[in-house]
């Protein structure tokens, strides 16, 4: 609901929603396995939305894989099994908001009068044009694979290398105006492609009455490239106000990747200013030929190390994972550290840092406010107690427990959480918040609606009845 404070005099408005969402799926499978060894399926997959244009709501989708137990086929003394796979699909994906095929019309803050009773009426502005051939995101993806067991089951794991085009990418991209009556449509606009290696291994290090240990670690390296867009340049998102809503922090070129921070290389202060680097050599600051690449809002790997101890009745599990390669623009720091702000907000305490290194300057953007944002974090610990059970007792499992979310982070990270932002849903004023799923060619802005990653202690317990 919109403010209401002026309902009654009709300088105020009242707003409601109202969405719906259909999804038709139909689907057709075939598996085939040969001599106990050698698998082979296919499935073919028709789909529709209500949430997209009305000229391409359907398509068409499938899958195949093959694989082969090759421990069943070949003498392999070391494994248990070994089983190579190969596999390739194609699906849809579909927006998270429901109606963006549709014109958005919005109720102003400009109220006109009515030419005959004289009354305020709200105007209404059209911020969003109709696109009636807007269709699924169509991702293709081909993976080449290995699963295996060895040493009596003690190890196991999948090796997995995959390469994916991601192709009408959905976007809300800028258009003419005329023809168009707003300057926005949400679009088929780009193209992707992704390709990576993923790695799962699990050990089984004791395993006795009373005390078993386990581990698996898995490690994923990934890679992108925009290999279509719009144009073949062009800067996006932006910083947001107060006054720097004109500065664009992120550049996509088509033939590179996707999440390129760019900012005038800091080099120190001086006579209270920030100092840049002189790109073009022309002796002042210039935009956008005074901007370089700084960073990369995207991770370039991460892994995971999950371990289960058990002795008696006891267990701890631990789940801890680190990600890195990625930095991040910190936004709270490039509004809330500038000394020109301590009449204005609350600003942060590094605010005196800079005072002393002779900063008295106000709102500015530079490489400065990028930071590498690798990190560390232990996201789950458990620790549990199995009670032992009479036969009388009416309980046929009783179990306590006890567990910590984000226990820990190691970062080197100043803001406010080290994750990696995979999409940026638009700038945000003091305290402003954003909606919808974001722009993904804009990964990389830590934006000041962020909120804390909060600690989480839960006391718990399981049972089940006889």
């Amino acid at each position: 609901m919109g403010a209401a404070q002026d309902i009654g005099n009709g300088l105020a408005v009242i707003n409601s929603s109202r969405s719906r969402r259909e999804i038709f799926a139909g689907f057709f499978r075939v598996q085939l396995t040969f001599l106990n060894n050698y698998f082979i399926s296919g499935t073919y997959r028709r789909e529709g939305a209500s949430v997209l244009g009305p000229n391409t709501r359907y398509d068409n989708f499938g899958a195949a894989s093959i694989g082969a137990n090759l421990s069943d086929i070949f003498e392999l003394p070391f494994f248990n099994s070994l089983k190579l796979r190969a596999s390739y699909g194609l699906t849809g994906a579909l927006p998270l908001e429901n109606n963006i095929s549709s014109q958005l019309l919005v109720t102003s803050n400009v109220f006109t009068f009515n030419p005959v009773t004289g009354e305020p009426v709200p105007v209404v502005d059209v911020v969003r044009n109709a696109n009636p051939d807007l269709s699924f995101e169509r991702k293709q993806e081909y993976d080449v694979g290995i699963d295996f067991t060895a040493l009596d089951g003690r190890l196991s794991g999948t090796i997995d290398y995959y390469f994916r085009d991601t192709d009408d990418l959905i976007l809300d991209v800028m258009v003419p105006q005329p023809p168009n009556i707003a300057q926005t449509t949400i679009a088929n606009a780009a193209a992707i492609q992704n390709q990576g290696f993923e790695f799962l291994l699990n050990y089984n290090f004791l395993n006795t009455s009373d005390w078993s240990v386990d581990a698996s670690v898995n490690f994923a390296w990934f890679d992108n490239q925009l290999t279509e867009f719009t144009s073949d340049e062009q800067r996006l998102s932006n910083v947001g106000a107060p006054g720097l809503n004109n500065i664009t922090p992120i550049i996509a070129r088509v033939g590179e990747e996707i999440g390129q921070i760019i900012a005038p290389r800091f080099l120190g202060f001086e006579n209270g200013e920030v100092v840049t680097e002189d790109i073009n050599g022309n002796g002042e600051f210039n935009e956008p030929a005074d901007f370089v690449t700084v960073g990369n809002g995207l991770p370039d790997y991460n892994v995971g190390l999950n371990i289960n101890i058990r002795y008696k009745n006891w267990s701890l599990n631990a789940f801890a994972r680190g990600v890195f390669g990625h930095d991040l623009v910190n936004l709270n720091r490039t509004f809330f550290e500038a000394p020109a702000n301590l009449s204005q907000f609350n600003v942060l305490t590094s605010t005196t840092d800079l005072i002393e290194q002779g900063f008295t300057g106000g709102n500015t953007f530079t490489s400065f406010f990028v930071e590498n944002a690798d990190f560390v974090r232990l996201d789950n610990t458990t620790l549990a107690y199995n009670v032992p059970l009479k036969e009388s007792i009416a309980f046929s499992s009783l179990r306590f427990y006890f567990t910590i979310q984000n226990l820990f982070t190691i970062t080197g990270y100043s803001g406010v959480d080290p994750e990696v932002r995979f999409t940026d849903s638009g700038s945000v004023d003091n305290g402003g918040m954003t909606f919808g799923p974001g722009d993904p060619l804009s990964p990389g802005l830590d934006r000041r609606n962020t909120f804390f990653n909060p600690r989480t202690f839960t006391i718990g317990v399981n049972f089940t009845l006889k």
